[in-house]
């Protein structure tokens, strides 16, 4: 029976695994594990090793030896191995021919199919060169598919997604990271919004920061190019820290042994101080899966599941900083390092008309909610049996490849076999699924014929008509724009009621100059015991009656000078008249030396620092409001329009009460309006991209 072969060619590690009538499985590319070293080396007699065989001889040959070549596709600097240049793409297209052939000597025959995995935010300059690695492979043809997509596929395979299910990956691997949200189709799965990703931030960077950390407590010298013994040192050590990075990720402290003469001969490592090291790159890394979530136009609570993949994401570090951030619960992948490969492999069952990473342009579309589960994860034990691509729960019913009509998948559990948690697998228990498994089964057996969903005993309901779908989404469109409309017409007429509102009833004037800080002289006729209160909104500002001085027939505003920024009024007792105090002279900046001036820049700061994090927190959440957002708009509604009051009375306005609450409320309500025009974007539908 022939096969499809899907290869996850990695930065760090590479793995391949095969797919027969549905069912994905890893194979073993050496005798210690399912995946093998990306390393190269050239022999004395011009052969190229590859993997286990090349890492053994790398120590004594660090010449003849080239690492993380995937890294550098598309990089003109070519590797040295042995004096011969050769170019980054080259080196991985050797690679992926020794891989086939070592699939295919263990197969008994070569693959049916390929499907070779890359970056999703590779642009087409490198994918053209993934062309040109297929072609010095020698391989006739391979099909190219992104890793967040073959991740995705894995996910799909083990029955946890549903047609209509959009989900994010997180695909944290050895030398790049990879963040997408995806949605399943009928014709499989198609992006939503764009990838995101860091080319150069992985697991090599991880042990970077572990090994410099090392070495700048041992203290050790920059240059050791002429000291053999010492450089063979650090290679152990570069090991030791790897192994280190892992340990750590199941244990709290580990000690490290150096083996270098003059030095300490270990050094103790906690979790905490790795998590310290590595904490900003990983904050970066959720940075950009929020980002992809946002270009999705979708929120968090849309998605069916947050998946981790990559051998990194095992970092318990990554899995409760992307709960923390995103909150809620995330699902790390079974086999973090092999899911890529069994993904690939079975990309031509689940997905006829493999998709590509989308442009820029390209537009989210809207998903259910769902639940989300969270299996601990792990790799596999040297020796362990090949995985397959998930396991079905007893209830459903997966359809063969091209039987036409539902059966038993192959391989799969029978009635009453308990099923793996989540979708992960019991020690030792390989477990099968079939295409039914994701929700799909295909039709016939043509690869290039779409998928129908499977018959998983839940009734899906009749398909809107498109004119249904248009009306929705019109709907959907016109929803936040009434919002904004009647958002601007709030905010406009709080700004008109602070300009043009009803002042302050006061006839009589008296003003004071800044500089003396004393009134105008008031009329001879003033009793001289006078005392002048100034009050706002009718209320006595803190202090003593200013007492009038008997020469000047003036009033010193004293400790008041920090209280008037703008005109108050004030009560004249005896005879009890009222008057408006109302500032002369100063500098133009006078009034932001004020208390209230300060307290003006403080609530503007204040109000644009607030609503910039809610705004963004509704971007990302598109479709829902929650109460506590919409509260923290109101509460910064509410500080813009006293902003506002409080601005209009340093220009020289006393506003009546009924104008600066009119002013306050319209403001805040427009600031809860906003809040709905921003969280209720109704989220566009995703295009189904074409075949590469």
């Amino acid at each position: 029976m022939g096969y499809r072969l899907g290869v996850d060619l990695g930065t760090t590690f590479s793995a391949a695994a095969v797919a027969r009538g549905g069912v994905a499985e890893a194979i073993s590319l050496g005798d210690h594990g399912h995946e093998i070293p990306s390393i190269a080396l050239k022999s004395a007699d011009g052969s190229l090793l590859f993997g286990v065989q090349a890492l053994a001889d790398a120590e004594d040959q660090p010449d003849r030896v080239a690492r993380e070549f995937k890294r550098r596709i598309g990089d003109k600097t070519s590797f040295y191995l042995g004096g011969t240049p050769m170019s980054p793409h080259l080196l991985s297209g050797k690679l992926l021919g020794w891989v086939v052939a070592q699939v295919a000597r263990g197969q008994g025959s070569g693959p049916d199919e390929v499907v070779v995995t890359c970056p999703a935010n590779w642009g087409p300059f490198r994918r053209e060169l993934m062309d040109q690695v297929v072609s010095i492979s020698g391989l006739p043809a391979a099909r190219i598919c992104t890793e967040p997509e073959a991740a995705a596929l894995h996910f799909a395979s083990t029955g946890q997604v549903r047609e209509g299910d959009a989900i994010a990956v997180y695909d944290l691997g050895g030398g790049t990271f990879d963040a997408a949200v995806l949605r399943l189709e009928r014709q499989g799965f198609s992006f939503l919004g764009r990838p995101e990703g860091i080319e150069q931030l992985g697991g090599l960077d991880f042990d970077d920061a572990v090994f410099g950390h090392f070495r700048r407590s041992l203290q050790l010298p920059e240059d050791l190019s002429d000291d053999p013994e010492l450089m063979h040192g650090l290679l152990r050590l570069r090991r030791e820290c790897l192994e280190a990075k892992e340990k750590l990720s199941h244990q709290t402290a580990v000690t490290i042994h150096v083996g270098l003469p003059g030095v300490r001969p270990s050094v103790r490592m906690t979790r905490a101080e790795l998590e310290d090291l590595i904490g900003p790159s990983i904050e970066q890394t959720v940075d950009c899966l929020e980002r992809a979530v946002e270009h999705a136009n979708l929120s968090v609570a849309d998605l069916a599941a947050v998946v981790l993949v990559g051998g990194s994401a095992r970092i318990p570090l990554v899995s409760e900083q992307v709960a923390r951030r995103l909150g809620r619960p995330v699902t790390i992948s079974p086999h973090p390092k092999l899911c890529v490969a069994m993904g690939a492999a079975l990309l031509p069952t689940l997905s006829p008309v493999p998709t590509s990473a989308p442009s820029p342009a390209s537009a989210g579309a809207p998903a259910p909610t769902a639940g989300a589960h969270a299996p601990a994860g792990g790799g596999l034990a040297p020796g362990a049996p090949a995985p397959t691509a998930g396991a079905l729960a007893p209830d459903v019913a997966a359809l063969a490849p091209g039987a036409g009509g539902p059966g038993p998948a192959a391989g799969g559990p029978g009635p009453g076999a308990p099923a793996s948690a989540a979708g992960g697998l019991a020690p030792g228990e390989p477990a099968h699924v079939a295409p039914g498994a994701a929700g799909l089964a295909p039709t016939g057996n043509s690869d290039s014929q779409p998928l129908v969903p499977a018959d998983t005993g839940r009734d899906a309901g009749p398909p809107a008509s498109g004119a249904r779908r248009r009306r929705a989404a019109s709907a959907g469109a016109r929803r936040p724009a009434r919002y904004a409309l009647a958002a601007t017409i709030l905010f406009v007429g709080g700004v008109v009621f602070a300009l043009i509102g009803p002042t302050s009833a006061v006839s009589k004037e008296l003003s004071w100059d800044v500089d003396s800080a004393r009134t105008t002289a008031l009329p001879a006729g003033t009793a001289a015991g006078a005392q002048l209160t100034p009050t706002l909104l009718g209320v006595d500002l803190p202090g003593d009656p200013m007492k009038l001085d008997r020469a000047t027939r003036t009033f010193e505003i004293g400790g008041y000078k920090l209280f008037l920024a703008g005109p108050v009024v004030g009560v004249v007792e005896p005879p009890g008249g009222k008057v408006l105090l109302t500032r002369s002279g100063g500098a133009w900046w006078s009034p932001f030396a004020t208390i209230p001036g300060g307290a003006l820049i403080l609530g503007v700061l204040f109000s644009i620092a607030y609503a910039e994090a809610l705004l963004r927190e509704l971007r990302l959440q598109r479709g829902t409001v929650r109460l506590g957002q919409l509260a923290g708009m109101i509460g910064v509604g509410l500080v813009a329009g006293l902003v506002a009051a409080v601005a209009t009375w340093l220009g020289g306005r006393l506003l009546a009460p009924v104008s600066a609450v009119l002013t306050v409320v319209s403001i805040a309500g427009s600031a809860g309006l906003l809040a709905f025009a921003v969280g209720s974007g109704r989220r566009r539908t995703a295009r189904s991209l074409p075949e590469r």
